[in-house]
């Protein structure tokens, strides 16, 4: 099985994976098994990897006018109902975040403790890509 979620933020403060990286840090301090680095593509895109000793989740961080298009598509079709749908509609950041194939469910835990940590973000809203939903 793989993990995979978005979170968009909506607030106005500007994040980067340098943020990112010290937020998850402070929050993951009981977890020294977790090794972090910042590590780049070939196309100079960065991520934030996190890796344990067999399993890995790559976080990305993104913004400006592609991603308050994608957010504005997004909230069209599935924010319809939300009272945040404009809020949303207007969001320049986001997070994804990816992880390596997890065939026993053995991170799983790890990974819903990452998604909650980012979750704290001021405006974190997150979203599932996979069953396109607004949680």
């Amino acid at each position: 099985m793989s993990y995979g979620q978005m979170i968009l933020l909506t607030a106005a403060d500007p994040w980067d994976l340098e943020r990112i990286e010290a937020h998850l840090c402070a929050d993951c301090e009981s977890e020294p098994e977790v090794g972090m680095l910042i590590s780049a593509l070939p196309n100079g895109s960065r991520f934030l990897e996190l890796q344990w000793e067999d399993w890995a989740i790559a976080v990305a961080y993104e913004s400006g006018e592609l991603v308050r298009q994608e957010s504005a598509e997004m909230a069209q079709h599935f924010a319809e109902y939300r009272d945040d749908q404009e809020k949303l509609a207007n969001c320049s950041q986001r997070i994804t975040v990816m992880a390596t194939e997890d065939p026993e469910m053995e991170h799983f835990n790890d990974f819903v403790l990452l998604i909650e940590s980012l979750e704290k973000l001021p405006g974190a809203v997150l979203f599932d890509p996979e069953n396109e939903t607004f949680n």
